[in-house]
């Protein structure tokens, strides 16, 4: 299969990848074994697709993998007491997904690229607010 993105665009996305295991560490740090599991796959699923982005089912599981996870974490935060900032955060995720995905559709590699990568980042940074939230 062709490649989605050149190697110089997805592999920066594949380094903003890492970014998973950093706040898994912060979580298994908080004591929060259960919920560390999230980043830790969601970091294995994005280094596995982002090192060769194609359709097969790397994409997929990957897919299939942060909805999942942002799906529990979302139910997780909607029990507690600050929880809205978590939703507050993440709001702007659907936004830089579909900001990447207009971009690519331009050919526009590069916007497209660092939409991705500003998504990594600022779900990252919604993860730790979260696990910051849980006592």
């Amino acid at each position: 299969m062709a490649p989605i993105l050149d190697k110089q665009y997805s592999l920066q996305i594949y380094k903003t990848s890492y970014l998973c295991f950093l706040t898994h560490l912060y979580a298994v740090y908080k004591g929060q074994y259960g919920i560390s599991i999230i980043p830790l796959s969601v970091g294995l699923t994005s280094l596995h697709y982002w090192k060769n982005p194609d359709y097969s089912y790397r994409r997929y599981l990957d897919i299939i993998v942060v909805k999942s996870g942002l799906t529990y974490q979302l139910y997780v935060a909607y029990f507690l007491k600050d929880g809205n900032l978590y939703y507050y955060i993440m709001s702007s995720i659907p936004f830089l997904y579909f900001l990447g995905i207009y971009y690519h559709r331009q050919k526009n590699f590069a916007i497209s690229t660092y939409a991705h990568m500003l998504l990594h980042i600022v779900a990252n940074i919604g993860n730790v607010v979260l696990y910051t939230l849980i006592k």
